[in-house]
């Protein structure tokens, strides 16, 4: 083979390599965004999803891909934090959800400051991801826990139990406050588990204790004095009947009504077999003692 013939066959595979633009084809996934890294370093241009052809590297090392995920990650990070007010130690776990934000700004600061991990492919076309924990460690776990601390340092444990929600829209707030400039944006942050002082619990159980008992005795109580003005209406009831009686009678009375009531006593006494004594103006009931009445 003559060079002439290398020659063309050279001019032919590359025209060939060029024409079809050599990059290989590859997928910046859903919630993430891409560079190419280069030897000249990161290109400026932030790649949104989709599919991305890399630049050739026939004559120079090929590009890597720099993928990065936007999307919101969730996180649960335990701790301990000593309550200064109360002068005792709480476990406290916190629910973040946070996210890189959008902005190109933000994008390009994670780019330069997390460093990303290789993946494994087969592709000549080595891809890097920036992982979530990477950013999180970066970024996030720097400020956390003292502004948490902070935060909770503003109230005593009886009072977080309380009012937890308040508390824990403070602590969020307080977070928000302190990642502001940074590159990530706090979705939410909510507690978890929660581990409170076991001096503060058996407090509380004990007062729960006499709150009960206090409301059971309060309750009884109540009805007890329900029964005694049930009791009070029913006895005034009965003296004024027996007042209006003895009105009547008294209106009524005459020599031989009173005679009658003095045969009807009598009557009612012999039935029960109590003697009486009769005497020219006064009637007597003897007791059992046989002492005259």
């Amino acid at each position: 083979m003559t060079l002439n013939s290398l020659k063309m066959i050279f001019i032919v595979i590359l025209a060939t390599v060029l024409f079809t633009g050599c990059g290989e084809k590859v997928i910046i996934e859903n919630g993430e965004v891409g560079k190419q890294l280069t030897t000249s370093g990161l290109e400026k241009e932030i790649r949104n999803p989709g599919a991305l052809r890399m630049e050739a590297c026939f004559l120079s090392a090929c590009p890597k891909l720099v993928r990065l995920s936007v999307a919101e990650t969730s996180k649960t990070v335990p701790g301990n934090f000593f309550i200064a007010k109360s002068d005792l130690e709480m476990k406290l776990d916190l629910e973040l959800q946070y996210s890189v934000k959008k902005d190109t700004k933000s994008i390009n600061e994670v780019f330069e400051r997390v460093k990303g991990v290789s993946s494994n492919t087969s592709s000549m076309y080595q891809q890097i991801i920036i992982e979530e924990e990477k950013v999180y460690t970066t970024f996030i776990k720097p400020v956390l826990r003292d502004t948490v601390r902070l935060a909770l340092n503003n109230y005593k444990i009886e009072e977080m139990m309380d009012n937890l929600g308040v508390v824990r829209d403070f602590v969020e707030s307080e977070v928000r406050k302190k990642l502001e400039s940074s590159p990530i944006n706090i979705v939410n942050l909510t507690f978890g588990k929660i581990g409170w002082p076991e001096s503060i619990m058996k407090s509380k159980e004990d007062f729960a204790k006499i709150e009960i008992e206090k409301a059971t005795k309060m309750k009884s109580m109540a009805a007890e004095l329900e029964i005694m003005k049930k009791q009070f209406e029913l006895d005034k009831a009965r003296a004024i009947m027996a007042l209006e009686v003895d009105k009547i009678i008294s209106d009524k009375m005459n020599p031989q009504l009173a005679t009658y009531m003095t045969l009807e006593a009598i009557n009612k006494s012999a039935e029960n077999g109590t003697p009486w004594a009769l005497g020219s103006n006064v009637v007597y009931r003897e007791t059992n003692k046989g002492e005259k009445q």
